[in-house]
């Protein structure tokens, strides 16, 4: 990984850490509603674009080995409309520190061409829209919105072998997850007493760096240790 991506993963750390450090204090001035911890567990596919013996692009998809995540989340109310009933418009950013990874192999014509051992972790920043129905006792709500990744350490390159297939044609195939990503996520959350979430996510990547598409898939527990009253 760079300097100039380190440097950026760092930063963006950092601002996190001191802009939700900052959000109880805040609370009223900024509309934050609750600060929360999240944890849970993902699930990746990595769509990996490659050209085969002969030269043609082609797809692979791999998915993944069970990772986790882990990190504090904002709720940030914008405004309650009616919607099916009264509905609150909101934004909940969050930080996460996510291990991603896959494993899997490469054949053409039964000829295996690489095999794959990966294992990174990232720093996932969501910030959705939420639309939030309470229904008395609980909450269900539904977001959407765009989201960044950024690679913070662990194994990140996975190369394959040089091989020769029985028609004499050579290829070789390699996989690199992207040092920084962006794409968009969607998501369905319930809420409990106003205090703990138990929530789903999918988020897809855009392959803005690298020929290797990311969807990582997210079953979240929270817990909200500060609400606004």
């Amino acid at each position: 990984m760079g300097k100039g991506v380190s440097l950026l993963t760092a930063a963006v750390v950092a601002a996190g850490i001191v802009a939700f450090g900052g959000m109880a204090a805040k609370a009223e001035a900024q509309g934050v509603t609750a600060v929360g911890l999240k944890l849970g567990y993902n699930y990746n596919v990595i769509e990996v674009e490659y050209r085969d013996s002969r030269g043609r692009t082609r797809y692979d998809t791999y998915t993944g080995d069970v990772g986790f995540h882990a990190g504090i989340q904002a709720d940030i109310m914008i405004t309650e409309i009616d919607l099916a009933g009264p509905c609150i418009i909101g934004i909940n950013p969050s930080v996460l520190l996510s291990s991603k990874g896959v494993t899997g192999t490469h054949e053409e014509d039964g000829v295996v061409y690489a095999t794959y051992d990966i294992d990174a972790y990232y720093i996932d920043v969501p910030v959705p829209v939420s639309f939030k129905w309470d229904l008395g006792g609980y909450a269900i709500g539904v977001e959407i919105g765009p989201y960044a990744s950024f690679h913070l350490g662990g194994e990140q390159k996975a190369r394959g072998v040089m091989v020769t297939n029985p028609g004499g044609n050579t290829a070789s195939t390699k996989m690199t997850l992207p040092s920084v990503d962006g794409g968009i996520m969607a998501g369905v959350y319930f809420e409990f007493s106003n205090m703990f979430t138990l929530g789903l996510r999918a988020a897809s990547g855009f392959g803005v760096v690298t020929d290797e598409t990311v969807t990582t898939y997210y079953v979240t527990a929270g817990f909200n240790f500060w609400r606004y009253r």
